[in-house]
Parts: C-alpha cells; structure tokens; sequence
C-alpha cells in the first residue's frame, strides 16, 4: 500500500488531465511493492494476541476507489492457506506470504526503444509485462497505403482473457522518433472492444517507414501473472492484386453436341470463377442441329455432391431462317434514343450475304431509320429504332424479303422508375495507390425474378472526398473507441450522371481529385427510387 500504485506509462503519458504526476503518490522504491504494514493493531488483552492472516481479492465494485490500484483491482495469483501470527505490544513481526501455485513468468526477448524486439514470425506471440515498469517494443516495417490492426489480449496465469490481470495499452512511433514523443497513434484506455480482455488499435500507415509497437500496462504495472497474447495485423502485399469482393467461387461449364461457351473461349467446357456479384454468365452457339444440354456446376470436387444447374438447347435449321441478336429490350420509362436493331439471315446454318431484311413496327410509338436493310458478308442486317418518351410496349418484326418469311420479333418493354433495382457489379471496397482506381460498376435491372437489365436508366453518383478522422503524418489511428474517434473532413462533392448500356450497365471511375493520402472517396449511386 505504500508503493506507487499507478506510475503511468510512455504510451498514454505519465502525468494526469492537471498535469500533475501519476506517481506523486506512494514511494518509488520497489521494495514497498507488495508491502503491507499494520502496524497500530491493539491486542485486546493488553499484552500477546494471534491474528489470523489471510488474502483476498478486492470486489471491483464495492472496492473500486480502493488502494492505489484504483480503478481496476487485481486479482491475486495462487493460493494462499491462512496463517496464525502471534504478535507483542511494541514490537515488529515480519512475514513473508507465499502463493502456492502463482504464475511464472513467460520468456520474452529483450527490448527497447533503442532496441526492439524483431516482429515475431506471423506477427503473434505471448508475453508478459514481468517487472514494474516494462515495456515491449516490436519493429515493423510497413509500407505506405497499408492499414494494420494490433490486438492485445490480457491474459490470467492460467491462459484465460481476463481484465483483473494486466490492462494492455499500445501505441505506436516512428522508428526515427526520439525516445519521450507522444505516440501519433495509441489507445488512450485498455479494454476498447466487446472481445474481453483485449485492446486493439487500428491504425493507417502513409509513408514507407519502419516503425515501433510499444506495449504497456496503463498503470506501468509488471507482475508474472501480466501476461499478454499479442496478434498483429498486416499485409504487405497480396497475390492477385484484385479480386471479387463477393465472387471468386468456381463454376465448371459444360455443354454437349457441340455448342460452343463464350465463357471458355469457345470451348464446350472450363472452369471460370463467379464475378464480384457472384454471377457466371456464358453465351452459347450451337455447332450442330439438335437438343444440347448445358451445365454448371459449383465448386466441383468440393462437395461429395456439388450443386449443379441443367438447361436444354435445340438448334434447327432450314433453307431460310432469321434470328435477331437482341429479340427482349428493357428501356427505363421515359428515355429517348436510338436502338440499333440486328436480324441475321441463314441457309441451313450459313450466312446469306446481300439478302434484304424488311423492318416493321408492329404495335408501340417508334419509327425506324429504314424500311429495309441488306445483309453482309456475315449475314447481318440492321436499322435503328427511334423512341420518344418510351411509355408503351413496342414490337417490330424483321422479315426475310420479298416474301416476308420466315420473321422474328423484337419486343421493347418500358420499366417503370419503381421498378427499377440497382446492385454494385464491381469497384467497391477498393483500397489503392492513388491515383489507382478501378472503374466503379452497377447495374440497374427491373422486378423480374430473374432480373433483366435495363437500358438508357439515369444514373447518379454522388462523389465525396473525405480526409479520415484521426489521421497523423506517420499513422492514423482508427479504433473503435469513443476515446480516440474524430470526424473525417468533408474536402470536396461532386455529382455526375450516367446512362446505362444495351447491359444495363454504368460506370465511374474514381480519382483523387488532387488530394494526397490518405484519402477516403465515398461514391453514393442512385437510379430510379434505388440507391
């Protein structure tokens, strides 16, 4: 009791909100460490007593302001059998306490702010805080645009989380700081996430730099029972540079008679991986006449019985037939443009060139840049389909000329702005170098179950460029901790629009707009009452 309780430590200060000194209270000496003296006792004979001597823990809460370990008692290591002492009036008994079955100290390399400790491998470890006052140090060397997290776990002696144990701080400097600098990054209080027992700090690296983690308990305490399970965080590089951000799942293609699969290159079968979306899409051309079956199969090999899904094909051909490449066309309510429409012509299977194709508009407001067209060498012939204000269903049939047969049909369906869905494709969740970006996709779709894309739909973005709270020239801390929060920093909004494509597709890419690292660009996308 009368040792210094509380000293404070490099990581969080040594000197209170007044500025005056944690320690200022109890001696230094640490040979007062764990000294109790009772002097004062009356013995209620007047001459030799026995007292009876036992340990306990203090309750947390009805001893919180207790002793100079307040706030945060500690729970005593071991077992202790009371012992009887008999004592005399004016004079001093000393006796030693033993705990049977305490904790021992954990091996740790040596370290100092001069020199560290090596990060260890995989960047885990357990430790302890041994002796008053001590301190861990790790080095690390981290490159710029990198984010780290370092979770410090209090351990009791027998390996269990425990917040009566040790109260982990950390803090983090640049290896070249002198020793004494305020930490740009640290935890200001233990015990700053739900997990028990640990103190994390996030933090976001700017600059390609070698730096110490320091580890403290707050109270610059150190006993044996202070043990730590440390856990660091970080990557220097990956392997692919991207990937999906909910795709990557592989699905194996295949199809028989022949039918070629854009998602192999033209092959019948392959394995491809799912998008960000998680969606696997491949066109098909029939080779040969007849019935094809097409599958896909998820994560095969994976499961004793991977999921699959089977579709059928029929190809046919006669001396004259037509096909049109985009037979359904989805068109947002309301928009206007031009549509080119493409019918081709073939014999038993081969292109007809110079063969004329009559366009039609057969129900629906929408005028045609041509009656007519004649097919290339491919077989391909097309007109453009003009709409004002697309409100209703538009149908226009191509036919083989002069006899008008055989036809195809081309429907064009308006979608509603509350019908209208929105979903990220790919982009989001990037962290780069700027300027690095990737474009930023969505696709807009209608109330279809399966969705069909929605062409010429408006799309907004909404740009914001924020400087991220907490930031400092050599690391920013991101804790999730009331104590060590800042608001980010609004530098600049931008709008913009876009139409999407025959895909429904829109994009932006994102840039830094001039600002330097670290930088954080917020994109908010909205389409018909989506967003």
């Amino acid at each position: 009791m009368l040792f210094t309780g509380n000293a404070g430590n490099p990581i969080t200060g040594f000197d209170d909100a007044l500025g005056d000194p944690f320690a200022e209270w109890g001696s230094d000496s640490q040979s007062f460490e764990g000294f109790f003296d009772l002097a004062g006792l009356n013995p209620p004979n007047g001459s030799s007593a026995q007292y009876q001597l036992s340990v306990e823990p203090l309750d947390p809460i009805w001893s919180a302001e207790v002793g100079p370990y307040s706030p945060g008692p500690v729970a005593p290591s071991g077992i202790f059998t009371p012992i009887v002492v008999t004592v005399t009036p004016g004079n001093d008994l000393e006796q030693d306490i033993y705990m049977t079955r305490s904790a021992q100290s954990l091996p740790k390399a040596q370290s100092t702010w001069t020199t560290p400790a090596t990060m260890p491998l995989g960047g885990d470890w357990v430790g302890s805080f041994n002796g008053y006052g001590d301190v861990t140090y790790v080095l690390l060397a981290a490159q710029a645009n990198r984010s780290l997290s370092v979770a410090i776990t209090a351990l009791d002696e027998s390996g269990n989380p425990s917040e009566l144990k040790a109260q982990p701080v950390v803090g983090m400097w640049a290896a070249s700081d002198p020793e004494g600098t305020p930490p740009p990054a640290f935890t200001p209080s233990p015990f700053n996430q739900v997990v028990a027992g640990m103190t994390r700090l996030d933090a976001q690296v700017d600059a390609t730099v070698s730096f110490l983690i320091g580890i403290s308990d707050v109270r610059g305490d150190g006993r044996q029972d202070y043990h730590y399970h440390a856990h660091v965080l970080y990557a220097d590089s990956v392997s692919p540079a991207r990937i999906g951000k909910n795709g990557g799942a592989t699905v194996a293609w295949s199809a028989t008679n022949g039918v070629q699969l854009s998602a192999c290159s033209g092959a019948s079968s392959c394995s491809v991986t799912s998008d960000q979306s998680g969606n696997s899409v491949s066109r098909l051309t029939p080779a040969t006449t007849g019935a094809a079956t097409i599958t896909a199969t998820l994560a095969p090999g994976a499961y004793s019985s991977s999921p699959s899904v089977s579709a059928t094909l029929n190809a046919t051909k006669s001396a004259s037939d037509i096909g049109v490449s985009t037979p359904f066309l989805w068109i947002a309510q309301g928009a206007g443009m031009s549509i080119p429409l493409t019918a081709r012509a073939l014999s038993n299977g081969t292109p007809q060139n110079n063969v004329k194709v009559n366009f039609t508009v057969v129900s629906g407001s929408g005028t045609l840049s041509a009656g007519s067209a004649q097919t290339n060498a491919s077989g391909y012939a097309t007109v453009s389909l003009n709409l004002t204000q697309m409100a209703t269903l538009v149908q226009v049939s191509a036919c083989v000329a002069p006899g008008n047969a055989p036809c195809q049909t081309i429907y064009a369906e308006p979608v509603p702005l509350a019908s209208q869905n929105l979903r990220p494709m790919s982009g989001s969740g990037q962290i780069s170098a700027v300027p690095g970006f990737q474009p930023l996709i969505v696709q807009v779709t209608d109330s279809s179950v399966p969705p069909n894309p929605v062409m010429a739909a408006s799309v907004g973005f909404l740009t914001t460029w924020l400087r991220p709270g907490g930031t400092f020239p050599a690391a920013a801390s991101g804790e999730n901790s009331p104590d060590n929060s800042s608001m980010p920093v609004i530098l600049q909004v931008s709008q913009s629009s876009a139409t999407t494509d025959i895909n429904g597709m829109a994009s932006i890419v994102p840039s830094a707009a001039g600002f330097s690292a670290p930088l954080e660009v917020d994109v908010a996308v909205t389409a018909g009452a989506a967003s």
